[in-house]
């Protein structure tokens, strides 16, 4: 016997052998797996579940496909096809006129087709039941390609809480861009092109509450203090330099010797630092005559003054030269210079004393430029040119800026990480293979790794990459605006992840942030060095503390591959 009813007793006492309990009475019988189970709505399911009632918006009505491949339903059990009567079939009625039976239903309920002079004429109602059951096809058709468990995945990504008969995203853009990503993934899995994920599928571990892996690197009650870099000498000192304000202001430099466990009080620094107008980065370099010198590197932004201008040490960071301006007549302002700084080789594979700076102006061009040193040791500067000419449109459509560039574990390639300051992609990635003469075509990477101001190591004991950056989380692929910042984050993975689009290994949250602003999400630039046991020390700015929220500080995390792995394990 098979028979509508919302009453698991009935099922339970074998009273029915196959019932079809309604949409808002599905949890007991999901709960006890009833098997080859089914499910109906009609006039009574007006409350949160499925229906197609004319005063519905059409995503309560399509995302019963989805639901249904959720819960992998059997069947549907539809009414009605075509009442053109009152309530009780008491008299005709024209449903063009009278759409709730004679104030019997709500209005859609008894009917989804209109008589026609050559058969019914289908409702838009109609029209969008089909497009939900083509969305569990679609659904049915991927889980043959990839499976169940990763199309399970692929369905919640980015969802707060698990979709249910009564809670699902109640929005026709998210819907939309569901079925949108599934029909990727679907040819992807066809052709062997990989899909791109919004967000991310694989592991995720959380340290923002383990205080005994960070340490206060410096924090002054009321002050912005912002956008670390780190340097790691070779005896294992390490300095980390920061602005006092939001990507301006005096330069602010401290020390650590024992591997960021502790860190020393602010340091002196010349006066010029007292003008830095951006974000400071800085490099270790080794010159041709044999001299390790730490260059510190920070741009110039306002009218009549652009360029970047440069400060450095050769004796390790005891003492540091005067600020000294570059480029300042070629208009080219140098936003985050420079993003970085990759020592190129030559033909024969040896190391050249030639290094690839990059940065951008406002208009996001992205510009290199050539260190060297002349005979007398003095650094040298070639003139900006355009990075990523040849992709323009693209370099401009996403607004590509902060590049950071990795070299293959072989060292024949570079590969260079753009965040997508538009919010239009996710984050993008190109390749060189001829020391950044030319790049391939720029690619999305995984939403695993998107976000802002990447930074990233090789780990010395396993090989693999650990890139820090700040997270960002789009919410949707087809609204651009639906997005916020996140948290300091980290992704873990192989340089032959980034080559084949694969999400990595794991994420991490390294620090919770809770800026108090709308987008949120104030972090993330960071200094990223580890040291030759494997252990990381990462130092990031934000607003850690959420009981006071006046200005961000400065943190270090230490940790190490090995212990994340055995989390995993565990």
């Amino acid at each position: 016997m098979i028979d509508a009813l919302s009453d698991y007793d009935f099922y339970d006492k074998g009273l029915v052998e196959y019932p079809i309990p309604a949409n808002n009475h599905m949890e007991p019988f999901l709960e006890n797996n009833v098997p080859n189970l089914w499910t109906y709505y009609c006039c009574v399911q007006y409350r949160d579940v499925a229906n197609r009632f004319f005063v519905f918006p059409s995503v309560r009505n399509r995302v019963l496909g989805l639901q249904l491949y959720k819960f992998q339903i059997a069947g549907f059990l539809h009414w009605g096809y075509n009442f053109w009567y009152s309530q009780y079939s008491k008299k005709a009625i024209d449903p063009f006129r009278v759409t709730d039976a004679g104030q019997g239903f709500p209005s859609g309920d008894a009917f989804l087709v209109y008589p026609g002079e050559q058969g019914p004429v289908e409702s838009l109602r109609l029209e969008v039941f089909y497009e939900a059951i083509q969305d569990l096809r679609a659904l049915e058709l991927l889980e043959s390609q990839i499976g169940r468990d990763a199309v399970l995945l692929l369905l919640e990504e980015c969802l707060e809480k698990p979709i249910t008969f009564s809670d699902y995203p109640n929005d026709a853009d998210w819907l939309l861009g569901k079925r949108e990503q599934i029909n990727r993934k679907i040819a992807e899995s066809s052709s062997g092109v990989p899909y791109i994920c919004l967000g991310f599928t694989i592991p995720f571990i959380d340290l923002s509450t383990e205080k005994e892996k960070q340490v206060l690197t410096d924090r002054e009650p009321g002050q912005y203090l912002g956008q670390p870099d780190s340097v790691l000498l070779n005896d294992g000192t390490i300095y980390t330099v920061y602005p006092k304000g939001q990507g301006i202001g005096q330069l602010i430099l401290k020390k650590s010797s024992d591997g960021g466990l502790t860190w020393s009080e602010r340091l002196s620094t010349t006066a010029s630092w007292a003008t830095s107008q951006e974000t400071p980065t800085v490099y270790k370099i080794e010159k041709p005559d044999g001299k390790i010198r730490l260059e510190l590197i920070c741009g110039l932004v306002t009218d009549g003054n652009v360029g970047f201008q440069t400060a450095y040490s050769e004796d390790n960071g005891a003492t540091w030269s005067e600020l000294k301006p570059y480029f300042q007549d070629q208009g080219k302002a140098g936003i985050v210079a420079l993003a970085s700084l990759t020592r190129l080789k030559n033909p024969d594979d040896s190391w050249a004393y030639r290094w690839m700076g990059i940065f951008h102006d406002f208009s996001y061009n992205n510009w290199k430029t050539y260190l060297t040193f002349d005979a007398n040791g003095n650094e040298q500067w070639s003139t900006p040119v355009r990075l990523l000419a040849e992709h323009d449109v693209i370099e401009k459509y996403a607004g590509l800026c902060e590049i950071e560039v990795i070299r293959s574990p072989d060292g024949k390639q570079l590969a260079l990480l753009a965040w997508a300051q538009f919010k239009k992609t996710n984050a993008m990635i190109t390749f060189s293979n001829d020391e950044g003469n030319t790049w391939t075509e720029t690619k999305e990477m995984q939403g695993a790794l998107m976000g802002e101001r990447h930074k990233a190591e090789y780990d010395p004991v396993s090989g693999r990459l650990l890139i820090t950056f700040r997270e960002i989380i789009r919410r949707s692929a087809t609204n651009l605006d639906d997005w916020v910042a996140g948290d300091w984050v980290a992704w873990v993975g192989t340089y032959d992840d980034l080559v084949h689009f694969r999400e990595g290994q794991y994420r991490v949250r390294l620090m919770e942030d809770y800026t108090p602003s709308v987008r949120s999400g104030d972090t993330g630039y960071a200094g990223n060095v580890v040291l030759a046991d494997g252990t990381y020390v990462l130092t990031s700015y934000g607003y850690f503390d959420p009981q006071d929220t006046r200005a961000p500080y400065i943190m270090t995390v230490r940790v190490k591959l090995s212990e994340l792995d055995q989390r995993m394990n565990n």
